[in-house]
């Protein structure tokens, strides 16, 4: 008995290896799959953890979406071009998620990022601070602000799922496109928050210290602005300036420098001819081309 206990163990010693090649071709897409899964750090909970933020992702932008859908847009203010820009720069995002989701995920980040300092430029926050360029900062500005709480949260959650997925996280396409659908919706939700725009009208009109406009002011000129509030109503309004950047057509940000100042002054009404005070005093006015922000 001893002989043959030793026979079979020397057997099951040179057997055992031929076992376990023919379970591994058997088993070959099962064990494919833990291998990539592992590369992909999707295992010891990582995967649950992505898949938990895309679905708060997903409910919070569907939510944020429904509540923007009341609000009045203020694209009426932005030219055609304008709106054309950024029809084309959507079609970019959902054409480069085709191929390459990640780079289209990456696209549709850097749209929301841009969107959101223009708001921000437009409705005068830029002079709250030197950080709000960075996202982070940006939505901190947008909170201080007062915009809807579900809607920053949503910012905040999106920039974790992108933060997640590029620096690291080897997530599958379809959880990328996951993500881009919901970041989608979210460029749509701040595109239609509510802002004062202003355009450009008028430049270099002369301005003057005199009721008559005889004594031109010579340290500055006035810009015209054409201002569309949310309510859709229109006004025109002068401010004084040194800045020689505006261009007509152009939205500009709200921003202002209190480095010169300007007492009771007068001008002439370009589109009249009329002679009106345009302030009694002011500061400058140094807005930038939101398009440059």
């Amino acid at each position: 008995m001893t002989e043959w206990a030793a026979l079979i163990q020397a057997i099951a010693s040179l057997t055992w290896p031929l076992v376990a090649g023919m379970a591994l071709w058997i088993y070959r897409p099962e064990v494919k799959s833990l291998m990539v899964r592992l590369k992909r750090g999707k295992v010891f909970g990582q995967e649950i953890e992505l898949n938990t933020s895309l679905v708060e992702l997903q409910v919070k932008a569907d939510a944020v979406a429904s509540e923007v859908t009341s609000i009045p847009a203020t694209g009426e203010g932005i030219s055609e071009s304008a709106k054309e820009a950024k029809a084309e720069r959507s079609r970019d995002i959902i054409f480069e998620a085709g191929s390459n989701p990640k780079a289209a995920l990456m696209l549709l980040a850097s749209d929301i990022e841009r969107e959101i300092r223009h708001f921000i430029a437009q409705s005068g926050q830029f002079q709250r601070g030197s950080d709000v360029l960075s996202p982070s900062g940006s939505i901190r500005i947008l909170s201080d602000y007062g915009l809807p709480s579900a809607l920053v949260e949503t910012l905040k959650v999106f920039q974790r799922v992108r933060n997640r997925i590029v620096h690291g996280y080897d997530a599958s396409d379809d959880e990328i496109l996951r993500a881009i659908d919901s970041g989608m919706l979210i460029l749509k939700a701040i595109q239609a928050i509510p802002v004062e725009i202003h355009t450009v009208e008028y430049v270099d009109v002369p301005i003057y210290s005199d009721p008559a406009a005889l004594k031109k002011i010579e340290n500055g000129t006035g810009i015209i602005l054409r201002a569309r509030r949310p309510d859709g109503s229109e006004v025109l309004q002068i401010f004084p300036t040194t800045k020689r950047h505006f261009l007509k057509g152009e939205r500009v940000a709200w921003e202002w420098s209190f480095d010169n100042t300007w007492g009771p002054t007068w001008y002439r009404d370009p589109g009249t001819g009329e002679t009106k005070q345009a302030w009694g005093s002011a500061a400058e006015f140094i807005g930038r081309h939101v398009k440059d922000v």
